[in-house]
């Protein structure tokens, strides 16, 4: 199994770091989730929601960078308030979409269409625990 399959099948992802290390590229820095064997009281605003199994993102061995040579665009959302899956995509934890409100917003938008009428424009999103991150972007994600 690649490493792209391994986030891209895995249940629950972290988001720990999103930066740019140069001009006009994007690295999101991802851990993979274990669910606990042992379940505890989860605790929430001091209500009791009952026993559950923790996620763990804490083993290092689960740290992936995915890393794009450049972008158009990108944004992050809360998760929670996401309208869910619009458009036509493939993939799981990592989408590529052909179509989407993003990609109509971009083209709209942005100077991106133009610029790179050239070349092959993709809309990926990163679906994480606790954020969604929109890439619109010329180049396929890298994982390493």
């Amino acid at each position: 199994m690649t490493d792209f399959d391994k986030i891209d099948k895995c249940k629950n992802i972290l988001v720990t770091r999103l930066f740019e290390p140069k001009e006009n590229k994007l690295v999101i820095e991802v851990c993979l989730g274990q669910i606990s064997e042992t379940e505890e009281d989860l605790f929430i605003s001091e209500v009791n929601l009952g026993p559950l199994k923790k996620i763990n993102f804490d083993n290092d061995r689960s740290v992936y960078t995915i890393y794009f040579e450049n972008y158009i665009s990108y944004f992050v959302i809360n998760e929670s308030y996401d309208n869910q899956a619009v458009g036509e995509f493939s993939g799981n934890k990592i989408r590529k979409y052909q179509t989407s409100p993003y990609i109509d917003f971009c083209k709209k938008e942005t100077l991106g269409y133009q610029l790179y009428s050239d070349k092959e424009i993709n809309h990926f999103g990163i679906i994480t625990s606790r954020h969604i991150i929109n890439i619109l972007t010329t180049s396929l994600p890298q994982i390493k």
